[in-house]
């Protein structure tokens, strides 16, 4: 951890636009995770009630005990690198008429700030799953490199069966203009 990359304070309560924040300023190209994992780890062991896990690059924290009703919410801590035209400081959070630039600023850690943050809200609330239930949170590594890096295969090879449930159900966190897509039809990388 770096001075310029701050914890959040636990017992304070963290938005959602200064986790994000956080985040971007954190350079997480494929392969290079580690102080993003780092730093998402140090934040989610700093909230009460959370089981927080790690494999790699890959961290994952849930709430409840259950093992019939696991709702997954994932996304990727690893960003793609920058083109020399970008406009702004690749990893300076940039905000311009409400929009922030920066490289990951919405593929995907806005999706991974949004998780954090919901995930850390409702364990200080002190609201847990209905029995059965379980709510993981994971932010995991090389989404963007596909193959046998991915960060999810993973943890579905190593930790699902194992230090986690199975999960019924799974939100993943990709820009799409908020519009809920039910699966990804193909993936093309050239």
């Amino acid at each position: 951890m770096t001075a310029s990359h701050p914890l959040p304070l636990a017992s304070r309560s963290v938005s959602v636009l200064s986790l994000h924040a956080d985040l971007v300023r954190i350079p997480s190209l494929s392969f290079q995770e580690k102080p993003a994992a780092d730093y998402v780890e140090a934040f989610l062991r700093g909230v009460d009630g959370l089981e927080v896990g790690r494999l790699d690059e890959n961290v994952w924290a849930s709430l409840g005990d259950g093992t019939d009703d696991v709702l997954l919410l994932c996304s990727h801590l690893d960003v793609v690198p920058p083109s020399e035209d970008h406009p702004y400081p690749p990893f300076s959070p940039t905000t311009v008429d409400g929009a922030v630039y920066g490289r990951g600023a919405v593929d995907a850690k806005a999706s991974g700030a949004a998780m954090l943050t919901a995930l850390a809200d409702l364990a200080a609330s002190g609201w847990r799953p209905p029995a059965g239930g379980r709510l993981v949170v994971a932010l995991t590594e090389c989404e963007e490199t596909g193959a046998e890096n991915n960060g999810m295969e993973k943890m579905r090879d190593r930790v699902f069966g194992d230090a986690l449930p199975e999960p019924t159900a799974a939100l993943v966190g990709e820009p799409t203009e908020l519009r809920p897509c039910l699966a990804q039809k193909g993936l093309l990388i050239l």
